[in-house]
């Protein structure tokens, strides 16, 4: 269809919203017909200036004429008929060039065509001599098949159909609407401008009817709509609580209520009920002598899917076939208001090269602790447990009601307990309250209660996915050593430890099935268990290949393997991740020029990285993780920043390496948020919350619940400063390190951009001289940037304290300095509450 044709099937429409026939019929507006008009007068003036006949063409030659070259303006006359470039021309037709060098091959915006039967406007006289529905005009061009015909209407139609017939002979057309019906009584108004085309037996109008002839069967229509609506509101029950649906007498014919609540308007707990049991259990009753229970059906929160809702749920990665019994807490928190949610628990694990199991069934039983303190039993099939045999994956546990709020902290208690032996994964994080007792017997169920004595290791046993209604994304993170992290990263605030789960945590709920040692060669062999568990979610991303570069698999070999893997997500956005370098380093990563490269998987690793860049089929997009840890891109080397290396081993990056990737905001959720089928909305990310750059955006609890703060403390350690040298200050332990931005090897605190307000304190208690020069000061980036000097009065321990505001640009890093004067050593006390070094946002 062309652009002409578009313009005027818009401008005269049938409806006023198109395809919406109780909109009313369209009167076209001016707005509308203008560029119709300018349309056409466009391509009439083109083919005005088609004064250059250049010939005769064959039109079943294949290429326009001209080779390439005809200019604006010329014609040739179609001898033979035939179709080139996708368009039939017949014989007799003109074709008009449009553009200089018009394409040989491409009619669309290069040619124009006359046909050979075209016909203008006819314009024609209606003097009354026909009747009210036989209406007789005059026109000085004869009238034929396709012949469009302009005039003004004499009287107005009467009931019963109404034709016209043309200078008083030939065929009696029927008029018809432009929808294809009778005009209406009164709807052909006396002087109403009509323009129609003859087509077969009718004359159907380009433009419609007055509207006002069919105003009166409207407001008939009205009348009866309204008296339908007011029938049917009866039947309608919204409520604004639970406790007003529960003191109400709903109707018998009603089956179907909508709460704007569930203690409150707009908590966030409304959603549709229904008075059918649904496997969910019953939410009220409502009263009177109808009174019945009524059950969630969905939750009015938008777009929804049912998927995984919370962060941290990991595969497990070890076995034990020593110990049975296992009962272990972990943290976890809430990405999504959660009314109900279920477990699902694994009875297999991954060694670094397969999924395998313990050849034998589990015995699990679990509860959420929501708050800390109260525990929520969970069942399957009603029952306290639910035995899983070996090699596969729990049903879901029945639905459990309960509400955490979107951000919020929660534990899950699991305990298990097995003939063969005990898995669990490394990711314990004990600084937050999680931990796991575990034994060959003696391991009491403590899910609905009791301390739990945690037996020392880095091991803990939980749920592989915890789902329920989502109108978020969620995340599948596939990926190698890295990504599991294990023994390499320390957990953060949020419990979490590898680069995309620090990145995606503080916004979306994810799975982690990523195990150290793993190739995409090893993925494709054996990954039937963890797929499965994608389904509850929205988003993947797969940071892996190392391990198969090293091992000396082809860049075009990882890229098929690759494929195969993004071909088992067909119902996920997937995104990928570029791979970092080996290296080996005669000075400990410290400088890049003391690297050696690892020449074997280097030049695959390079072209599996830019084959990522450029694209990969079925892939959203890419992070550069690569990019941020190699010195320059396809260096081969690892970034060597002053103060701690980013890796220690050349392969895996330390708690310093996790700290720079995620401060360096190279993952970021905004993509699974404004993209991908689900279309979620981005939410405005901590950064953008610190600087007030929110408007417009969602924010994220987490960005608001757990300011950027840091205090470390010398622990009760006296630092001996030599008199008169500038010294700086060493620190212990951290009492709390929000972002993990402290590092206590080096004694400096690297926070995200923002402003922050710092303070450091120290208390000297030995040789203290009278009137001595006592400085403490804060270095930003090693040169002083606040200074507070003193001079003792007497010989008595004294403090010195320094508060001021910085700037930070994300890569600044604050150390605390002094410098005591006088004779002797001095000792800054180690004391938790005199000597601190402490900072937060502002």
């Amino acid at each position: 269809m062309g652009l002409i044709s578009q313009l005027g099937r818009y401008a005269w429409r049938k409806w006023k919203l198109d395809g919406v026939s109780s909109s009313g019929p369209n009167e076209p507006d001016t707005v509308d017909i203008f560029p119709f008009v300018d349309a056409i007068d466009q391509q009439v003036a083109a083919i005005t200036a088609a004064g250059n006949f250049r010939g005769e063409w064959n039109a079943s030659s294949g290429a326009f004429p001209g080779g390439g070259t005809a200019e604006k303006g010329d014609t040739w006359l179609v001898t033979t008929a035939g179709t080139t470039g996708g368009r039939f021309f017949a014989v007799g037709d003109r074709i008009v060039a449009l553009m200089d060098n018009a394409s040989a091959t491409t009619f669309a915006g290069s040619w124009g065509v006359i046909p050979a039967n075209a016909r203008t406007v006819v314009p024609g006289e209606d003097t009354g001599e026909g009747t009210a529905n036989a209406i007789q005009v005059t026109t000085e061009d004869a009238v034929t098949a396709g012949t469009m015909v302009f005039f003004t209407v004499f009287r107005a139609n009467g009931p019963g159909p109404t034709t016209v017939q043309f200078n008083g002979s030939g065929p009696a057309y029927t008029v018809k609407t432009n929808s294809g019906t009778d005009p209406a009584e009164g709807g052909l108004v006396a002087g109403l401008s009509v323009l129609g085309i003859v087509s077969g037996a009718t004359f159907r109008l380009v433009n419609d009817q007055i509207s006002s002839a069919i105003v009166a069967a409207a407001e008939a229509a009205q009348v009866a709509a309204e008296a339908a609506a007011a029938s049917v509101a009866a039947l309608i029950s919204i409520y604004d609580t639970e406790a007003a649906a529960s003191a109400a007498e709903i109707s018998a014919l009603v089956h179907a209520v909508r709460l704007n609540g569930g203690v409150a308007v707009g908590d966030g707990l409304g959603g549709l009920y229904i008075d059918q049991p649904n496997g969910r259990p019953a939410s009220f009753a409502s009263s009177g002598a109808t009174a019945r229970s009524w059950y969630r059906a969905t939750d009015a929160r938008g777009e929804s899917h049912v998927g995984q809702i919370a962060t941290r749920s990991v595969i497990p990665g070890f076995s034990n076939t020593t110990n049975k019994q296992i009962m272990s807490r972990t943290r976890h928190f809430a990405r999504d208001q959660i009314t109900e949610l279920q477990l699902l628990y694994p009875n297999w694990f991954h060694n670094g090269n397969t999924e395998t199991g313990i050849d034998g069934s589990i015995t699990v039983s679990a509860s959420v602790e929501y708050p800390v303190g109260e525990f929520h039993q969970v069942t399957w099939g009603g029952a306290a447990s639910t035995a899983i045999a070996d090699r596969t994956t729990s049903a879901p546990s029945d639905l459990l009601a309960i509400n955490i709020p979107d951000g919020a902290e929660f534990f899950i208690r699991t305990y298990s307990t097995s003939a063969t032996g005990i898995l669990f994964s490394a990711t314990e994080d004990s600084a937050h309250g999680e931990g796991a007792e575990f034994g060959p017997s003696g391991i009491t169920d403590k899910t609905m209660g009791g301390t739990i004595a945690d037996s020392g290791t880095n091991a803990v046993y939980g749920p592989c996915a915890i789902i329920g209604t989502m109108s978020k994304p969620s995340v599948f993170v596939i990926g190698d050593s890295r990504e599991s992290a294990a023994g390499f990263d320390t957990p953060n605030y949020l419990s979490v430890i590898g680069h995309v789960a620090r990145a995606i945590a503080p916004t979306c709920a994810y799975i982690d099935v990523s195990r150290g040692g793993e190739r995409l060669a090893e993925f494709v062999a054996s990954h039937a268990r963890r797929i499965a568990l994608a389904q509850y979610c929205s988003h993947v991303v797969i940071h892996m290949g190392i391990n198969d570069f090293t091992a000396g698999q082809t860049s075009a070999g990882a890229l098929a393997d690759l494929d195969t893997i993004i071909g088992l997500l067909p119902n996920q956005e997937v995104w990928l991740g570029t791979v970092e370098p080996v290296t080996t380093s005669s000075d400990g990563w410290t400088s890049v020029s003391g690297q050696t490269i690892d020449a074997a998987s280097n030049s695959a690793r390079i072209s599996y990285n830019n084959a990522i860049r450029s694209g990969v089929d079925g892939v959203a997009g890419y992070f550069d993780i690569a990019d941020v840890f190699e010195s320059a891109r396809d260096s081969g080397k690892w970034k060597a920043p002053a103060g701690a290396p980013l890796t220690s081993d050349g392969t895996h990056q330390t708690l310093a390496g996790y700290h720079w990737g995620e401060q360096s905001g190279v993952i970021s959720t905004s993509s699974f948020f404004v993209g991908g089928a689900l279309k979620f909305p981005r939410f405005a990310s901590a950064q953008e919350v610190r600087e007030r750059r929110v408007s417009g955006l969602p924010i994220d609890p987490a960005a608001l619940g757990l300011p950027l703060a840091f205090k470390v403390t010398k622990n009760a350690a006296d630092q001996v400063v030599t008199t008169g040298a500038s010294t700086k200050l060493t620190w212990a332990a951290e009492a709390f390190d929000t972002v993990n931005a402290f590092d206590l090897i080096n004694a400096r605190w690297t926070p995200p951009a923002g402003r922050y307000r710092l303070h450091a304190q120290v208390y000297v208690t030995v040789n203290v001289v009278d009137a001595a020069q006592f400085q403490i000061r804060i270095a930003k980036n090693g040169a002083t940037a606040a200074e507070y000097v003193l001079r003792p009065s007497g010989t008595s321990a004294q403090s010195l304290a320094i508060d001021a505001i910085f700037e930070a640009d994300g890569d600044d890093y604050f150390e605390a300095w002094v410098n005591l004067g006088g004779t002797g050593d001095k000792t800054v006390s180690g004391d938790v509450t005199r000597t601190y070094f402490e900072g937060h946002a502002i």
